[in-house]
């Protein structure tokens, strides 16, 4: 167990990881400065001390090849995930105090979640054929990557799980761990693979409302707000049985809200704002936009649309983000993001009294949403 003072001064321990965290810490809100810090500081210790283990010893190459792909695709992200897990097992402690020990279980589990986060968006960006992604190029478009890509998602998942045998696999609560990692990783999976299936497709008939609600719960919904409040409940042994379906009801909803939003800044927000470029026109991706404009084409511009999605040509491109402006698709969000939200909060405000996790735990999901397009400065072509 660390000391109280080696758990809240580890700030000197960054090496070659980014310090991205000091300017971050000014727009986070989920935890104090000094948890916060020390959760940032401790990402090198927790690689570290994983590969420090004795089966890499005997190859050297591989372990540094993990600590890249760690170094290079965790660091500089939002960590909403890893966030809203500390924030969500401090609430369900509450009024408990949390040890020293306890907070750094949380850190490792927090730090596993964005760790996936990083597998899934290697996966992704491949998948989009994007070329940036928070500001730097694409981890599969570096030189000594490439094909490579695929066994570096392979191994990186597989490490998450080695990360999680060193550090729980003496607890009790271990194999509830690693099973909810497991059905997350499923999960998110089918989801991405519907996101595929109806890209390759090219089957504008498959945009609908409902492919795309299943597609945003299971590539969305599931890894970035489900498994961290469940995480929590795991560490901090609360919940009951009525818990699961209030989480999968609420984080169902908020998850669609983020891949609408996340639609919505691919099209229309820049890409300095972004950090990453915008391909789903390009690629033909199922969007909230793309299943939006079919509803409210006439012919002629179901013509257009046809004849520019999933077209690579800058040109093409345009036409097809003019064609969403025409629709009145900007507008159009606005009023369903501002439906939906009060929607969702009348959800979160009809949860009965005694209900765990409590409201403030899915308020402050939904607010990461919310905190995030107020950093955001939508560029000229997204406004009204």
């Amino acid at each position: 167990m660390m000391s109280r003072t080696t758990l809240f001064k580890m700030t000197k321990n960054v090496n070659s990881w980014s310090p991205v965290h000091r300017t971050l810490l000014t727009k986070q809100n989920m935890v104090s400065k000094n948890i916060y810090t020390a959760y940032q500081d401790y990402l090198p210790t927790l690689i570290d001390n994983a590969l420090s283990h004795k089966r890499f010893e005997r190859l050297p190459e591989v372990k540094d090849r993990i600590k890249r792909i760690s170094e290079y695709n965790i660091i500089g992200g939002k960590q909403l995930r890893g966030l809203l897990t500390l924030f969500t097992y401090e609430t369900l402690k509450k009024p408990d105090p949390i040890s020293d020990e306890l907070w750094e279980e949380a850190f490792k589990l927090a730090w596993a979640i964005e760790m996936l986060q990083a597998v899934f968006i290697i996966s992704d960006d491949v998948d989009d054929d994007a070329v940036t992604r928070r500001g730097k190029k694409c981890w599969h478009l570096l030189p000594d990557v490439g094909l490579l890509v695929i066994n570096d998602v392979s191994l990186f998942r597989s490490f998450i799980h080695e990360v999680l045998r060193q550090n729980f696999g003496d607890k009790p609560n271990y194999t509830q761990i690693i099973n909810l990692f497991n059905e997350t990783i499923f999960n998110t999976s089918m989801g991405q693979h519907l996101d595929c299936m109806l890209k390759y497709l090219k089957n504008p008939g498959d945009f609908n409302d409902e492919n795309y609600r299943k597609m945003s719960i299971y590539k969305t919904s599931h890894y970035t707000f489900r498994l961290p409040i469940l995480l929590a409940m795991i560490h901090s042994q609360k919940g009951t049985k009525d818990s699961y379906q209030y989480i999968d009801n609420i984080c169902d909803e908020i998850g669609i809200n983020l891949q609408m939003q996340n639609d919505f800044m691919d099209c229309f927000v820049d890409e300095n704002s972004m950090g990453k470029t915008g391909t789903d026109i390009q690629t033909g991706q199922l969007t909230w936009l793309a299943v939006e404009a079919l509803k409210r084409c006439n012919s002629a511009q179901r013509k257009e649309f046809d004849l520019c999605y999933g077209n690579q040509d800058p040109v093409y491109v345009e036409r097809v983000r003019n064609l969403y402006k025409e629709l009145g698709l900007p507008q159009v969000y606005r009023q369903l993001e501002k439906t939906r939200y009060e929607k969702i909060l009348k959800q979160i405000n009809d949860l009965p009294p005694g209900a765990v996790p409590n409201p403030e735990v899915f308020l402050k999901a939904l607010d990461l949403i919310y905190n995030k397009t107020q950093i955001i400065n939508y560029s000229q072509n997204g406004k009204n």
